[in-house]
Order: C-alpha cells, then structure tokens, then sequence
C-alpha cells in the first residue's frame, strides 16, 4: 500500500502537477491520522471493555462480601435490642417499678453484653484499587464509602468513642455481682431468625459440660441504692442506642447496596 501511494506522487510529480501532489499528500496524511485515531479509539474501548469486566468481577465480590456479614449484622442487632429490653428493666429497679425475681439475672447478663462488627473488606479495597470513580452508579459509591469508610469503622472493637459494655461494666460486676448458676431456671436467647435455650448441657470429648448465663447482685438491696451502678446503667443506654442506630443504617444501606450493584453490573432492573 506504501509503496502503490510512492508511485501515485512520482507520477504527479513526473506530470509537474504539483498541486495535486500536494492535495494528495495532505489525503494521505490525514488517512493516517484518522487511521491512527481509530487505533486509539478501538484501544480505549478494549480497554474501557476490559475495566468494566474487572468492576463487574469486583462488584461480585463487594456484595459476596455484604451479604455474608449481613446475617451477622441482624444477629448482633437481636442482641442488641435485647441488651436494651434488659437496661429499661434494670432502670425500672430504681424506681420502685420492678420486683426482684431470679429471672433478672439474665437482664444483668444482657445488660453488659456487647457486639461487634468485622466485616470482610478485601471486595472494597479491589475496587478503591481499580478506582471508585469507575462505578457509574453514584449513589452506590456514595453507600459503599459511608458503609466501609464510616459506619464499619464505629462499630468495630477498635472504636474508641463508646466504649465496650463489657469492659464497662467488668469491673463493677467483680465487686458486686456472682455468676448465675441455677439450671433449674431455663432462658431462651432469641436471635434473629433463631433462638437458643439455656442452660446448655453437651459432652466435649467424652467430658460433659453445662453452659448457662447471668448474673446476680450479691446484695440486691445495695445494689438499687447504689448511685454509681444507676449512673453507669442510664449512661449505658446512651451506648446501646447509638450502637443500634449505627447497625440499623448499616443494614438498611446493605440491602441498598445488594441492589444497586444488581443494577451496575446488569443482572437486575432497579424499580
């Protein structure tokens, strides 16, 4: 092909028809360049081809990722919930508006129980490392950086704002409270979709065991006169609730999530 378009310009050339040399010349260059851009063009397609395949895959991966931790979210929220039931009983001690039976020990286990989250995060970090701005869905970009960036952060264990009821209240429960061990007394801890009865008799290794919960003051009417352990109780439900609204969020902007990478990469309609 080169070498047919020498000939063409020779032969213009031969004829002394040099303008038509020159408007053919400047054909041939802008073939070339045109020739050139489509090359780019199709090489920014492959390419644009190939980043929406590897979003695509990464996106597979993040909602794998939300809906395996998104059992642990309701579950930690059952608990929850419950750890607030149990604070609003406790409370009502102080008041005079709740008679002390053995079944509240189960309340004082609840009240210190805590729960944490620790998603998987190796989807998200792909996708920061493909780039965000690959997503077209902004709306999606914008859930998934509130999930990962701000909403897994504040209920991890690390999270030093609120503290961990546990730890909280360790210190007073050694002092002031014994481990509940009547078996007579059966309790059922209600989970999400499930609950589980206690006391739990099992043999490990051919060795039996008995695993029960709660506590009970040692000396209950101390306990309700008691100004500190009322404070730290009032002050704790401070911590649950916000706990609360923080798992409620995050289990609402998952099922958005779920959804909307539905959408990015093709596999559903977004009503």
């Amino acid at each position: 092909m080169i070498s047919l378009f020498r000939k063409i310009r020779r032969g213009l050339l031969a004829r002394n028809r040099l303008t038509t040399y020159l408007l053919y010349a400047l054909g041939e260059v802008l073939l070339v360049v045109i020739g050139i851009l489509l090359a780019l063009r199709v090489d920014n397609y492959n390419e644009s081809v190939k980043i929406s395949r590897q979003k695509n895959a990464i996106l597979g991966q993040v909602a794998d990722d939300i809906r395996r931790n998104l059992g642990d979210l309701r579950l930690d929220k059952a608990l929850h919930l419950q750890g607030l039931k149990s604070n609003r009983r406790i409370a009502k001690l102080f008041r005079g508006e709740q008679p002390f039976d053995q079944a509240l020990a189960f309340d004082f286990y609840y009240l210190k129980k805590d729960e944490f989250t620790t998603p998987p995060t190796a989807g998200y970090e792909n996708l920061k490392a493909l780039g965000l701005e690959h997503v077209e869905d902004e709306q999606l970009r914008n859930v998934l950086k509130g999930m990962y960036e701000s909403l897994y952060p504040r209920l991890s264990r690390e999270y030093q704002f609120y503290p961990d009821l546990d730890t909280y209240f360790s210190g007073y429960y050694l002092e002031h409270f014994r481990i509940f061990n009547d078996t007579a007394i059966t309790h059922d801890m209600v989970l999400d979709t499930d609950s589980i009865r206690f006391p739990i008799r099992q043999t490990f290794q051919g060795v039996p065991v008995t695993r029960h919960i709660g506590y009970l003051p040692l000396d209950y009417e101390s306990l309700i006169q008691d100004s500190r352990f009322e404070s730290m109780v009032r002050e704790s439900l401070d911590f649950r609730l916000y706990k609360l609204s923080r798992y409620n969020n995050l289990i609402t902007l998952s099922g958005e999530a779920l959804e909307r990478i539905a959408v990015e990469t093709g596999n559903m309609p977004l009503e």
